[in-house]
């Protein structure tokens, strides 16, 4: 198994440049350092084990240009699956905080009360991505759970679901974990197959790009914070001028933001992402859960938004907050 720093080396070995390029490498490895508590953060390294159960080769899906990166890429998926399950197994907090970008080992505090004996690779399969090596691999998982205080986890054979993911381009090792026959997937991957609705975008966007304005009851002051995160939000809806942004703002928000040539500009550019799902969705009212984790398991908080499209357009009525944890949302940016 390599550890996530051991693993960029791997790849800096592979002859790879066509499908990636040295920046993409350098930003992922200062991403894969820093989610979770900190830049300093070393991986827990563990060993993998081989006899994993394979459905299906990476040669059928990915080009034999790349066969030697693509092959290591899977042997570090089919580790660090390992690693996770061996962690849920042992109660490892801290490797279940850095494999799951957690920002607490609190997060996972619910593993206390669940006893697992064992699990065993039930079938895997490789999911292509849009370049030829940019793929992940789904594993079904048997878990025998002795006793569980948790009704997520039923004493007895469960099944579980998780995909290991390309932290290049999906920024977090794994994606969503569903338990039996639900089918759970964060937004954020969600929307990369057209699979969220506009009025869920807007929302998760909003609390993306606005949480401190959204999640916490501090005054709003319009300093240099406000309007750097209102212009990376406006950004990704209208074109960049204190002209449209002020209109923007006032269409979406109801508010006078006063953005001049002065102020459209964010303090920083990049990708920024959060982990959540979406719980509920009507005409009016769309209500998000945001998750401490990339497994989607332990809450941070659920937020419900009220919306008016009367005229055309999505405009944000009101938030609540109907749940805090008090816990850090799981977040990735670049």
């Amino acid at each position: 198994m390599y550890t996530s720093a051991g693993y960029m080396e791997e790849m800096r070995r592979m002859q790879w440049t066509k499908h990636k390029s040295i920046t993409a490498v350098f930003a992922a490895a200062l991403l894969l350092t820093a989610c979770g508590s900190g830049a300093n953060e070393q991986a827990v390294s563990s060993s993998a084990e081989s006899a994993l159960t394979e459905s299906t080769s990476a040669a059928d899906t990915v080009s034999e240009t790349s066969s030697d990166y693509d092959n290591a890429i899977e042997r570090e998926y089919d580790g660090r699956i390992t690693q996770l399950m061996d962690a849920f197994a042992g109660k490892d907090k801290e490797t279940l905080r850095m494999l799951c970008s957690a920002d607490s080992t609190s997060a996972f505090d619910f593993i206390d009360g669940v006893d697992i004996s064992g699990y065993s690779i039930i079938s895997s399969e490789i999911n292509a991505g849009s370049n030829p090596s940019d793929f992940s691999k789904t594993y079904h998982i048997g878990v025998n759970v002795t006793e569980s205080s948790d009704d997520r986890f039923k004493a007895g054979e469960n099944v579980w679901t998780v995909t290991a993911l390309d932290p290049l381009g999906e920024y977090s090792f794994f994606g969503a974990l569903s338990i039996g026959d639900e089918s759970r997937e964060s937004i954020r991957l969600l929307e990369r197959s057209g699979g969220v609705s506009d009025k869920v975008w807007f929302c998760y966007q909003c609390m993306v790009e606005l949480e401190p304005y959204i999640r916490y009851t501090e005054p709003i002051a319009k300093d240099e914070d406000f309007y750097s995160s209102y212009a990376r939000f406006l950004g990704k809806f209208a074109e960049s001028s204190a002209d449209n942004f002020n209109d923007a703002a006032q269409k979406y928000f109801g508010i006078d933001a006063g953005f001049d040539d002065d102020n459209i500009q964010p303090l920083w550019y990049g990708a920024y992402e959060k982990e959540a799902s979406a719980a509920y969705e009507d005409e009016n009212e769309v209500i998000i859960d945001f998750y401490a984790d990339s497994l989607l398991l332990t809450k941070a908080c659920t937020v419900k938004f009220t919306l008016d499209d009367t005229d055309g357009y999505i405009r944000l009525d009101g938030t609540e907050v109907t749940y805090d944890s008090g816990l850090k949302i799981a977040s990735y940016t670049t």
